[in-house]
């Protein structure tokens, strides 16, 4: 499932607020180690730091702990401590480390996207070396032949396009309110000038199901709040108060 052998560990995530914060909690030690695994199974599943079991299937927390012997009480309280903190999010019952841009080399992912592109050309090349060397028999099969090759090669192309990342430039996500989809687009933009906070296709639609269970005017206020803060990603009053408490905290260690 990954082409993705390795991610960035940072050494300073020893001593980060967090990690120290979560290790003085009971079972602190077992919960820090198991955001360790849950990095390096994010890198495995190779899916924009979603957890997956197989291609089509996420892990559960109970999925989780029995694949890597942890208690299930232990995997469920890690996971929503890690909520808690900021550090992974929940969409659609899937598990998404947040910031998954951080934990990955984009020379490495770019390397990797080069020699899938240059296999897969291979393998087209192989394809069409093998239909004109099997048809013999008349020039229109040869044709026939040719053409469901160059058919296969455009749809390809097209799908390559469907994957290349969204220009939010004159894009409408909010259709029924301007000011709505202006502040959106413009909360896109000040991700872009942050470092690793380019949003991804997958990044844009969790955040619009976000703000669209939000009446139309606090939607723009969060947007707001987190533009002028260069926040990646919104928060309600009451959370960013229970956050701001945590991180206060960290201030008595």
């Amino acid at each position: 499932m990954a082409d993705v052998k390795w991610i960035k560990f940072y050494v300073s995530i020893l001593t980060s607020p967090k990690i120290k914060r979560i290790r003085r909690m009971p079972d602190g030690n077992t919960i820090a180690l198991i955001w360790a695994f849950l990095l390096a199974q994010a890198g495995e599943s190779n899916k924009d730091g979603a957890l997956y079991f197989t291609e089509e299937i996420p892990y559960s927390p109970e999925e989780f702990a029995l694949q890597y012997d942890f208690e299930a009480d232990t995997v469920k309280l890690a996971v929503t401590t890690f909520e808690r903190f900021g550090m992974i999010e929940i969409f659609e019952g899937i598990i998404y480390i947040k910031n998954w841009e951080e934990y990955q080399n984009a020379g490495g992912l770019e390397k990797i996207r080069e020699q899938n592109r240059i296999r897969q050309a291979n393998y087209r090349q192989k394809l069409l070396d093998n239909a004109k060397s099997n048809v013999t028999v008349t020039e229109e099969i040869t044709l026939h032949n040719g053409t469901d090759i160059d058919i296969e090669i455009e749809e390809d192309k097209e799908i390559k396009k469907k994957k290349k990342p969204l220009k939010d430039k004159n894009i409408v996500y909010f259709p029924n309110d301007e000011k709505l989809n202006q502040t959106f687009l413009d909360f896109i933009q000040m991700r872009k000038s942050l470092k690793n906070g380019t949003m991804t296709e997958r990044a844009i639609s969790m955040m619009i199901t976000k703000l669209s269970k939000l009446d139309n005017d606090t939607a723009i206020a969060l947007l707001e709040k987190s533009i002028t803060n260069n926040w990646k990603d919104i928060y309600m009053p009451e959370v960013k108060k229970d956050y701001q408490s945590v991180i206060e905290g960290w201030g008595n260690d």
